[in-house]
């Protein structure tokens, strides 16, 4: 998963090329923004994966960095969100977007600059 990811969608080929589906998805336009699981998979929709990858980049933005008080106070956090369990998908989408704005204000860091956190020209920088 991608650092920060909270979806992600991905097709899987066979070895003649054909496309192997899954679980159709609905359209928002049918359905809004609220679905929160999978029909098949339990937790088939979850945040702690990009969330423990957007850890992980948090840690070694921390290290390469100079001031780092904003962004331990959002690894802090988004460590104990991962570590809980039955939270909100508000709670996690706060976490996440707390410590990506962290490491993307991470001056002197390379991870600011990941191309994964900073997919989307037009994003404020939170």
């Amino acid at each position: 998963m991608p650092p920060g990811a909270t979806h992600a969608v991905f097709s899987m080929v066979d070895s003649n090329g054909f496309l192997i589906t899954s679980e159709p998805m609905p359209a928002v336009t049918e359905v809004g923004h609220h679905v929160l699981d999978s029909k098949l998979v339990e937790d088939g929709f979850v945040f702690k994966p990009g969330l423990y990858a957007l850890i992980q980049l948090g840690e070694a933005a921390k290290a390469a960095a100079d001031d780092t008080a904003a962004l331990s106070a959002a690894l802090a956090a988004a460590k104990t969100a991962h570590a809980a369990d039955g939270l909100s998908g508000d709670v996690y989408c706060d976490a996440i977007r707390d410590l990506r704005g962290a490491i993307r204000n991470q001056k002197g860091a390379p991870q600011a600059q990941h191309p994964l956190i900073n997919r989307f020209p037009t994003d404020p920088l939170f």
